[in-house]
């Protein structure tokens, strides 16, 4: 359920998350993937997934990292492999474009090979081969 009250909304996700998910033995009568430990009818705990997270962190060597950088790095992702703003928000599931953009920190190459073809046009139309 959405915590700030709004509806709820179908959450698009890979293919390879679906794969992932469909493994996890399910739980009778529980209507999520991961129902809480004392009531299969209500979701996971938070403090549940961040004692798990604690974990896994210290088993991957990674003692810095929270779960909500996960989502920068969706981000991040998203607009290195070309998304605009829009569907990046989309896929975070933010109200605006504003918040986005702090989440994603671009990456300038792809900046660089736009502005290089740009160049590249108004030159040719500058010796006329456009």
């Amino acid at each position: 359920p959405s915590r700030k009250g709004d509806e709820r909304k179908p959450h698009p996700v890979s293919s390879s998350a679906i794969d992932i998910l469909s493994v996890i033995p399910r739980v009778d009568g529980a209507p999520y993937v991961l129902p809480g430990c004392k009531d299969p009818t209500q979701p996971i705990s938070i403090e549940v997934i961040e004692n798990a997270w604690q974990r896994i962190r210290i088993h991957a060597n990674i003692p810095d990292v929270r779960i909500h950088d996960l989502r920068h790095t969706v981000g991040t992702f998203a607009a290195q492999a070309g998304s605009n703003a829009f569907l990046i928000s989309h896929l975070l599931r933010h109200r605006n474009v504003t918040i986005t953009n702090r989440y994603v920190n671009h990456d300038a190459h792809p900046i660089r090979v736009l502005s290089e073809t740009i160049g590249e046009r108004i030159e040719a139309g500058l010796e006329g081969r456009e």
